[in-house]
């Protein structure tokens, strides 16, 4: 009777998920049972049971380390619990396998390790498969030595030859090529080791031109790209900036992504530092999309060669001050216009479309997202080509284009803004009041599925196939939104869309803004991320401020949405209450709690305790009551105020390095101000931010 297969448990951070899989499938192909959590926890399972089965049903574990595994603090118990139950190695319940060079520390540093890192697929695959059996002695007997063969070595990494790609959109349908633009940027991106711009140190890139003329489109081209690809095999991160973005939390969404953590920042400074720490060394590019002002792509903006950037923005101001090597992106050629009107109305050569096609063309301004609009409404016509074509064309000379200057004086856009106007008038009575109504959603940011679902009223399958109308008709793009809490379809819109449809809104916007607020009351919980996030800003947008200032004095919402979040986004809610001392306090105290909470967000109840339990306030009295009434686990609970109180020296403890301490810098912020901030580097790595003038 055949004996059962080995079961293996493969542990490892988020972020080598692919090198995780890759090993999951060679180690079944050579008889192995693995059990690894991409493949066998599903939605609906205890994810703690479900862990807890696997360390201790199988015969041993795989520790895939990289970096992100070795920063994580949800990887050490995976691992500790196979050292556990084997500490002195003789039954190999834990075999470590690096995927990328590191030094390894403590317990791990005494246990032989399978390195994969820097060697083709067909080495790794020897390599790990050997150091899985029980011995290193070779099943056939060793060639005499006396004729060496020549060492084969492989330059090509893997896995992945190809970067994982996070954040990137997908190309929209009916793409078409810029062949000559993507060749021109991959050779300034490609380039040297930076030395490509403007200035000889340049290690940015930028695209720019108009709103709707394709940079958007032409990045994710570059990014989906083989070649660049294989020139970043450390990743490609995408992030959107726009108008009003919210720096720290992209920071903090880059950090999570490069690392797996999920940090909390204070400043735009000391995220970047972060940021320039976990760059330096890797080949990685990071993509910069819609940034519109200097200070905010400069805080994403990471010299860390070999890491790139590349951004997209219609200020050419940003890529001067960055020092990028500008890439300039025009509008269309006419035949090329015309192409990809054919490739949106389903015509396979340009040649047949009818002559009125050159007039939209024109009409469109030669904006590639106009002519995708127009196009997909002329596909989706119930008429003959023929009158449909001349209904759209009919459709944009009639639509008063001195009416939109005068809606949207001094936008250049005018010709675009006019397109937007006939595709959005095409949409059947209920898709455009659904789509006029995404006015309620803040600019630039993903709109989910679940948060759609909520707003319209529609189960989950209308819903998406109202979506997909929109795509169809390039009024919006869909994207798979991945987040720890878990993956969503979202909905983007082109910030010249939401220009129009919020004009077209304004009057109405505080009450979609209730509706959507009301809707989410009817609810028994909040149910997605974006809420969490967006809540406080729908709150006062819909007149519910004296409602959100009631939340922030209950300790249930603020355990729940630290629980669904993180620190900055509780501290950020507190934004609308500068003039409230009592709330200004509480927000005072979690932002001294901040470093705690980003390793347990638990500690909540002992942390606000300990630091405001001398605050004489009846409603942080009753705050406190609550975190004392409510706890669902157990805590110690401080009976004095035992931690530093808020309004006192301390700012913000901020915990980076790890490495010994050799010197203490004292900085000033640069500031006016007769009491300037001072920051003092002391024990263990940590970072003390005090507001005096002498230490």
């Amino acid at each position: 009777m055949a004996s059962e297969p080995p079961k293996v448990f493969i542990s490892y951070n988020r972020a080598d998920r692919d090198w995780a899989e890759w090993i999951a499938g060679t180690i079944e192909r050579a008889g192995y049972e693995p059990i690894i959590q991409a493949w066998h926890f599903r939605p609906g399972e205890n994810f703690v049971l479900r862990m807890q089965e696997a360390a201790a049903q199988t015969d041993f574990t795989i520790a895939v380390l990289s970096e992100n595994y070795l920063n994580s603090e949800y990887t050490q118990p995976e691992w500790a619990a196979a050292f556990v139950q084997d500490p002195t190695g003789k039954r190999r319940r834990l075999i470590p396998v690096r995927v990328a060079e590191r030094i390894l520390t403590g317990m791990l540093s005494a246990i032989i390790c399978i390195d994969l890192f820097g060697i083709g697929e067909q080495d790794a695959e020897r390599a790990l498969l050997d150091g899985l059996k029980p011995s290193g002695m070779p099943a056939q007997p060793s060639p005499f030595p006396g004729k060496r063969a020549e060492l084969s070595i492989s330059t090509a990494p893997f896995p992945p030859s190809l970067a994982r790609l996070h954040g990137v959109p997908e190309l929209p349908p009916h793409y078409l090529p810029r062949e000559a633009d993507i060749v021109e940027l991959k050779r300034k991106l490609l380039a040297g080791d930076g030395n490509v711009g403007i200035t000889g140190q340049s290690s940015a890139v930028g695209v720019q031109g108009m709103g709707g003329i394709g940079k958007t489109v032409l990045a994710t081209a570059l990014a989906h790209d083989p070649e660049v690809r294989q020139a970043f095999p450390e990743g490609i991160f995408w992030l959107t900036v726009g108008q009003k973005p919210n720096l720290l939390f992209l920071q903090s969404q880059l950090l999570r992504q490069l690392t797996g953590a999920q940090p909390v920042f204070v400043t735009t400074q000391e995220g970047k530092d972060a940021l320039r720490e976990k760059l330096a060394g890797r080949r990685a590019l990071v993509m910069l999309d819609d940034a519109w002002a200097f200070d905010d792509a400069d805080a994403l903006s990471v010299n860390a060669p070999p890491a790139r950037l590349l951004l997209t923005t219609r200020n050419q101001e940003v890529l001067v001050g960055l020092g990028a090597e500008e890439h300039r992106l025009g509008v269309l050629p006419l035949e090329g216009a015309v192409r990809v009107l054919a490739r949106w109305t389903g015509v396979a050569n340009s040649d047949q479309l009818p002559a009125q096609a050159r007039q939209v063309a024109k009409e469109c301004g030669f904006l590639p997202l106009a002519l995708a609009m127009i196009g997909a409404m002329v596909r989706r016509s119930n008429h003959p080509p023929a009158t449909a074509w001349q209904d759209a064309l009919d459709c944009l000379q009639a639509s008063n284009l001195e009416e939109i200057k005068r809606a949207f004086p001094g936008y250049p856009y005018a010709d675009l803004l006019r397109a937007i106007e006939v595709s959005v008038e095409a949409l059947d009575d209920r898709d455009r009041e659904r789509y006029l109504d995404l006015a309620v959603f803040p600019a630039d940011q993903s709109i989910p599925e679940t948060a759609l679902r909520v707003f319209w009223k529609l189960d989950a399958r209308r819903t998406r196939n109202c979506m997909a109308r929109f795509a169809e008709r390039s009024l919006a793009t869909i994207a798979a939104e991945a987040h720890p809490a878990g993956h969503n379809s979202a909905l983007n819109l082109h910030d010249l869309q939401r220009d129009l449809i919020h004009k077209r809104r304004k009057k109405k916007l505080a009450g979609l803004h209730l509706r959507l607020v009301e809707a989410w009351d009817a609810l028994p919980k909040l149910p997605d991320h974006y809420t969490w996030t967006w809540i406080a800003h729908h709150l006062v947008q819909a007149g519910r401020k004296d409602d959100l200032r009631q939340l922030l004095l209950n300790f249930d919402y603020l355990q729940a949405k630290l629980a669904a979040t993180d620190a900055n986004a509780l501290i950020a809610d507190y934004e609308y209450f500068t003039d409230v001392e009592e709330l200004c306090l509480v927000q005072s105290a979690i932002r001294l709690s901040a470093h705690v909470l980003a390793r347990d967000q638990r500690q909540l109840a002992g942390q606000l305790t300990g630091r405001l339990l001398g605050v004489g306030r009846a409603h942080i009295k009753a705050l406190l009551k609550q975190a004392a009434d409510r706890k669902p686990w157990a805590w110690l609970r401080p009976l004095k105020p035992s931690l530093t109180e808020p309004g006192g020296p301390l700012i913000r403890t901020l915990e980076s390095h790890t490495e010994p301490v050799t010197a203490v810098a004292v900085t000033a912020d640069g500031s006016a101000s007769s009491r300037a901030w001072r920051t003092i580097r002391c024990g263990c790595g940590t970072w003390r931010v005090a507001k005096r003038r002498s230490f």
